[in-house]
């Protein structure tokens, strides 16, 4: 995600805040900021998302990119994107949901069902709702990350030993076998992507 901060500052002039609960984590988001120049715009923070470092009303935008399945406790941090946005504000929330039975483990954020913590579009709908939060846009990108995998796979490309290597820091030994599982769930219609996007109220 640290990645993905960057380039909103570096493409849009923003001012940009992230938190992580992992310290290492944010230790090495800071230093790659502090290499790409960004440090003036980008910030990032050691702290749980259900009970953020922030004031309320203090951002235009807010962005949850696929932890959502990571979170048990998605209705409190729904309620703090709320608290901490001003009126008007957005929120895009990605996040893969249940479509159609139980995925195929280890998924990329899970070994096993019981540490994933998927929902189903209408009880992520239900919870935005529940949070006052407007439901401006849901756009189901399945396809895209289907046929998307579908392409590299054709490709030819292999990754280096280093991005390999890099895959297996971050996501563990089963990287490649956890990205075929969440590969086939969505294209088995277990699984979708969504992008939901929400506004707060004047």
């Amino acid at each position: 995600m640290a990645g993905r901060q960057r380039f909103l500052a570096s493409t849009y002039g923003c001012q940009v805040d992230g938190i992580d609960l992992t310290p290492a984590f944010v230790a090495a988001s800071s230093r790659l900021t502090a290499l790409s120049g960004l440090s003036d715009k980008v910030r990032f923070h050691q702290a749980d998302a259900t009970k953020l470092p922030f004031g309320d009303s203090t951002f235009n935008a807010a962005i949850c990119f696929y932890v959502g399945m990571n979170i048990e406790n998605k209705a409190a941090v729904i309620d703090e994107a709320w608290r901490v946005l001003k009126p008007r504000g957005r929120l895009i929330w990605t996040e893969a949901v249940l479509a159609g039975g139980e995925p195929y483990y280890p998924m990329p954020w899970a070994v096993s069902p019981a540490t994933s913590h998927l929902a189903d579009r209408e009880k992520l709908k239900t919870l935005f709702a529940d949070a006052g939060f407007r439901i401006d846009e849901i756009v189901d990108e399945t396809g895209e990350h289907v046929e998307l995998a579908l392409q590299r796979a054709n490709s030819g490309i292999v990754p280096s030993p280093a991005q390999q290597q890099a895959n297996e820091i971050v996501m563990g030994a089963e990287f490649l076998q956890r990205r075929r599982n969440y590969i086939r769930s969505l294209s088995d219609g277990k699984l979708a992507s969504l992008a939901v996007i929400v506004s707060k109220p004047a």
